[in-house]
C-alpha cells in the first residue's frame, strides 16, 4: 500500500495521530496476547468483536434508548478497527472491503466511521431524513471516540469514560476546550443572564442525561458564545439562580389600547 494512502484511509491528518493509533493498537494486542504477525488470530478477534457489535445493534432496534448498550456497541467497533489498523494495511483493506460489502460505500471514507455505518446502531434503511440523521450521529460518535481515546483510555474503557459526569458522548464529541479540557486562558464568566423567552436556552439537557450551560458574552445587541460548562454543580447553581430571577420578574402591565400605550407605574 502507498504510504500516503494508509493515513487517508484511517483519517489521520498528522503524524501525532498515526503515533497515537500505533500506541493504542500495541496496547490492545498486548492485552489480548496477540502477536503483530499472527494475522489469522487478529482477524478472528476482529470478526468476533464486530459480531458482538452487530448483536447489540439488532437489540437496540427494539430498545433504542438503552444508552449503555449503545456505548458498548461503539466501543466494540472501535476496538475492532484499531486492531485492524496495521501499518502494512493488509487488515485495513480487508476490513474496509467487509464494510463496503455491507454499506455499498466505495468512496474513501476513513475506516472507523465506515465501520460505524456498517455495524453501528444507526438507521440507514429509512427515508432520506433518517439517513441524514444517522450521518450526523455517526459524525458525532466518531468525534467522541477519537477525542476520548488515548493510551490511558483504550476502546474497552470508552464505556466507563463516557459514564463519568459531564463526559457523555455528546460532551466528548466537542473540542476539549469547550467541555472542561485545559485552556490557555481562564474560563469566561457568565456575564449576563437573560430571561427573555427566546434566550432561556442557556441550559440544555443532552440525550445522554447530562446538562450543559452556554457561556454568553453580551455586547450591545450581539451575543457571543464563549464556551460551555458541563460541571453538574455549576449547572445546578446557575439553574437555581435563573429560576429565582424568573420568579421575581414581573411582566409590564399595559392599559387598554384606546386609553394609553405606556406601561402603568408599578407599586414598589
Amino acid at each position: 500500500m502507498n504510504s500516503l494512502a494508509l493515513p487517508h484511509l484511517l483519517g489521520e491528518r498528522s503524524p501525532n495521530a498515526s503515533r497515537l493509533r500505533r500506541l493504542i493498537r500495541s496496547e490492545l494486542l498486548a492485552r489480548r496476547s496477540l502477536a503483530p504477525a499472527d494475522h489469522n488470530a487478529i482477524r478472528q478477534v476482529v470478526e468476533n468483536l464486530l459480531s458482538e457489535a452487530a448483536v447489540l445493534r439488532d437489540q437496540l432496534r427494539d430498545n433504542p434508548k438503552d444508552e449503555q448498550k449503545r456505548r458498548l456497541c461503539l466501543a466494540l467497533i472501535t476496538e475492532a478497527v484499531y486492531l485492524a489498523s496495521d501499518d502494512e494495511g493488509r487488515h485495513v483493506l480487508w476490513l474496509r472491503r467487509k464494510c463496503i460489502d455491507l454499506t455499498g460505500i466505495a468512496k474513501p471514507t476513513p475506516l472507523l466511521p465506515l465501520a460505524l455505518k456498517a455495524y453501528g446502531p444507526y438507521d440507514y434503511d429509512g427515508d432520506a431524513r433518517r439517513r441524514r440523521i444517522s450521518d450526523q450521529n455517526v459524525s458525532r460518535d466518531y468525534k467522541a471516540i477519537v477525542r476520548k481515546l488515548s493510551p490511558d483510555v483504550l476502546p474497552p474503557g470508552l464505556v466507563n469514560a463516557w459514564n463519568q459526569p459531564g463526559c457523555g458522548v455528546n460532551a466528548s464529541s466537542r473540542p476539549r476546550d469547550t467541555v472542561g479540557g485545559k485552556q490557555s486562558s481562564p474560563r469566561p464568566h457568565l456575564i449576563s443572564v437573560s430571561t427573555d423567552g427566546d434566550k432561556q436556552k442557556r441550559i440544555m439537557r443532552q440525550s445522554d442525561g447530562t446538562m450543559t450551560m452556554s457561556l454568553i458574552k453580551k455586547t450591545g445587541r450581539r451575543h457571543k458564545l464563549c464556551g460551555m460548562v458541563d460541571d453538574p454543580r455549576i449547572v445546578k447553581l446557575a439553574t437555581a439562580y435563573i429560576q429565582r430571577l424568573l420568579a421575581q420578574r414581573k411582566p409590564p402591565q399595559f392599559k387598554h389600547r384606546g386609553a394609553a400605550t405606556t406601561p402603568t407605574s408599578r407599586t414598589r
